[in-house]
């Protein structure tokens, strides 16, 4: 531990201590998430470290929040009797993905097209819709840049698999907007 530093201690008796190892803001903005795959399979926001070279992964941390989501669904009612029931099935008219969370490569998805309850091995039934948003490490060690990824997460029973699956739904129909802050946990030179 470093005996250097400014010391600041208020009535109570509480101190802090300010050295050049401080954590500090790099960045703070907003980026608009693309409509669009980038690097052919993989889906993220790109923000730039300022005035950096290559730094250490463990020295950089960022928050992210959603700022302009969209959800878009189909919905089915059906009746028996004066009873109602609603179930929510995953829309076809917009590109959804699937994610492999280690690799970070994204494959097409096509829900169901038959939105019939009648036809239960055609259609997608939507159990749960949240934003899902995060820094995109994947195995990188060092950056010059964060990957932000934000979309739509959609888990899906995807009828024709027999199986839950988790899709994403990017962009202008899923997460536009998100805005972010990098802090660095100690000054960099490049």
């Amino acid at each position: 531990m470093s005996v250097y530093g400014l010391k600041i201690k208020d009535a109570d008796g509480s101190t802090l201590k300010i050295t050049p190892n401080m954590p500090y803001v790099v960045d703070s903005s907003q980026v608009v998430m693309s409509n669009e795959l980038i690097d052919t399979d993989k889906y993220y926001a790109p923000v730039y470290l300022p005035n950096y070279a290559t730094v250490p992964i463990d020295n950089v941390n960022v928050m992210i929040n959603a700022f302009l989501l969209n959800v878009r669904i189909n919905v089915g009612v059906t009746s028996i009797g004066t009873s109602y029931s609603a179930t929510a099935f995953a829309d076809s008219f917009t590109t959804q993905y699937t994610k492999n969370l280690s690799t970070g490569v994204m494959t097409s998805w096509t829900p169901g097209i038959n939105q019939n309850p009648l036809t239960d091995s055609e259609w997608d039934l939507i159990t749960s819709i949240y934003p899902e948003i995060y820094w995109d490490k994947l195995s990188d060690t060092t950056i010059t840049f964060v990957k932000i990824f934000a979309a739509i997460r959609y888990n899906v029973y995807d009828a024709s698999a027999s199986s839950y699956i988790d899709s994403y739904v990017v962009g202008k129909n899923g997460i536009e907007k998100a805005d972010y802050t990098i802090i660095m946990n100690k000054k960099e030179t490049g």
